[in-house]
């Protein structure tokens, strides 16, 4: 078959994973607000950055002791069994088993989204830069409504399941991806050939030679500033919802449908007008834009109103435009050590940044000066704008790296659409 043909699969293991991922995280969101509160969401962050790390260190090794093609059904296929295991014990008496489930949750689709997009990266290889980026873009979009159904489902089932039957929903759709991912590598030749060879095992990146290349050192430089960013912008959503008394199933239904609906609309409607006309490069950019931009939206009027909506600017962007040009990043590593890097750049050697991010509001807490810090009208100035303008400048310096394989015309090393 055609890999233009064969990359449905995949797309629809992205839909999946972002249906799954919203249904999770409200029937998360629900339980950990009603056993705890916001004064124990700093250390929940702490410990999704730590899970995170080990998450892809252990995603890592099984891709250079299993290949590519096993270790990715064994993500789907763990992560699946992990959810339902969080199932019977998921009461909000258990407070253990609820603090334990926050930070599970990044680190389990953290990987389920990489292995999603490192297959569609395979399937697309030797493809024409306007087929990439198409089905990139289809992709993108096919998460959004995967977010979308998943929410509109967490919604309407809210009600009769609760937070354990939303848990073991999407547990059940993760385990459709697993069936879907095994699918596909059936049907695609060249991954089917590699199976049994050497060169499916990604070789581990000189970390030397990683950490001094200034191209490399730029991608690190932007995840890790989103990273801290992102954090941030979600406990100020957080507060403000749990200062309301509106942090309940409904409400964060609710925010996940407006969430992937505006998405989605980034996605369709502005992301192909800005990645034809900007290109990749440029269009990473956005994102911390858009952080900026909000920022000083909030610090001039903290209302719960304008720190709702710049969430959901905030998390529409990343997952719309910046997304889709972000995983096209990668594509100019060769194959082999593709899926290593990428692991390494957006789940291993960020995570000091986000460590460092969630000790400084777990110290802000501990002074009791969390709520007037965080309903002060400066502070997303202050904390997020610093942030948002290093990240521009690293955004502008990778466009000034010139691509240095000559099997790509591109004008920049990031893919130019």
């Amino acid at each position: 078959m055609k890999p233009t043909a064969i990359v449905w699969y995949p797309i629809v293991i992205v839909a999946l994973a972002g249906a799954a991922m919203s249904t999770i995280k409200t029937g998360r969101d629900a339980v950990f607000f009603t056993r705890t509160g916001l004064e124990d969401l700093p250390l929940a962050y702490l410990w999704s950055e730590i899970a995170l790390f080990f998450g892809a260190y252990i995603h890592l090794s099984a891709m250079r002791r299993w290949g590519s093609r096993t270790s990715r059904l064994m993500v789907f296929f763990v992560s699946a069994a992990l959810f339902a295991v969080f199932v019977p014990f998921l009461v909000p008496d258990h407070r253990l088993v609820v603090q334990v489930l926050y930070p599970t949750v990044p680190m389990v689709f953290a990987a389920v989204f990489a292995s999603a997009w490192l297959l569609i990266g395979d399937v697309l290889e030797g493809s024409e830069k306007s087929t990439i980026r198409r089905f990139y873009g289809m992709a993108a979009a096919a998460a959004t409504i995967g977010g979308i159904g998943g929410a509109l489902f967490a919604r309407a089932a809210a009600a009769a399941l609760g937070p354990r039957g939303l848990i073991a929903a999407g547990a059940v759709m993760i385990g459709g991806c697993a069936a879907l991912a095994s699918r596909t590598h059936g049907l695609h030749p060249v991954m089917a050939t590699a199976a049994s060879s050497a060169e499916e095992r990604p070789a581990l990146p000189d970390l030397r030679s990683l950490l001094t290349d200034s191209y490399t050192l730029g991608l690190l430089a932007v995840s890790a500033l989103g990273t801290v960013s992102a954090m941030y912008i979600e406990f100020q959503f957080y507060s403000a919802a749990f200062a309301s008394g509106q942090a309940g199933t409904q409400f964060f239904a609710n925010y996940y449908v407006l969430l992937s609906v505006g998405s989605l609309l980034l996605q369709v409607v502005v992301a192909p007008w800005v990645q034809s006309r900007l290109g990749v490069a440029r269009s990473l950019l956005v994102l911390p834009v858009g952080v900026l931009g909000g920022s000083t939206m909030v610090a001039g009027i903290p209302t719960i109103v304008t720190q709702s909506l710049f969430r959901i600017l905030e998390t529409s962007l990343k997952n719309s435009i910046h997304r889709s040009s972000w995983e096209q990043v990668f594509l100019t590593f060769e194959r082999e050590q593709r899926a290593a890097i990428k692991v390494l750049i957006d789940g291993a050697l960020p995570r000091a940044a986000g460590i460092l991010g969630a000790a400084g509001l777990l110290v802000t807490l501990k002074l009791n000066a969390s709520m007037p810090f965080f309903q002060s009208s400066v502070w997303p100035v202050w904390v997020l704008g610093p942030c948002a303008a290093l990240w521009i400048l690293a955004a502008v310096l990778l466009m000034g790296e010139k691509q240095a394989s000559e099997q790509c015309d591109y004008q920049v090393r990031l893919p130019d659409s």
